[in-house]
């Protein structure tokens, strides 16, 4: 996931995503302990785009399996989306997008942070901005 090429990265997700359905559950432990690591861990935006995407696309495939990371990810991609410079709109849609996949996914998991997470959509998804009244 840390190649310089775009498409090769965004298949590497596509195949942990896919990878995530048969995991054990040692392994899932692993590979979600790894990716919030490097979510942590202060490195290029092209590659923090990468690991939330990679997080998005786990959580979509793994579903409330996921749910144990959702108390580290989801106060980092808070911080990211409201810290995001203004012209870096696709980190914040990012995060964003793989926020409404923890909701949806792991809805139990993620209820202590739903009001936390909907400000932060009202914020900044621009669909919300479209459709407020």
């Amino acid at each position: 996931m840390t190649d310089a090429a775009t498409g090769i990265r965004k298949r590497a997700i596509s195949c942990l995503a896919v990878l995530g359905t048969t995991l054990s559950e040692t392994s899932l432990v692993a590979l979600n302990s790894e990716l919030v690591k490097r979510l942590e861990a202060k490195c290029k935006p092209e590659l923090t785009r990468t690991y939330i995407q990679a997080a998005t696309a786990l959580s979509r495939s793994v579903g409330y399996r996921f749910g144990r990371y959702l108390q580290a990810c989801v106060p980092l991609l808070i911080k990211f989306c409201t810290e995001a410079s203004e012209s870096d709109d696709e980190l914040r849609e990012n995060c964003l997008q793989a926020l409404e996949a923890f909701v949806v996914k792991c809805p139990r998991e993620v209820e202590t942070s739903v009001a936390e997470i909907t400000k932060v959509n009202e914020k900044y998804s621009a669909t919300y901005m479209h459709f407020k009244f």
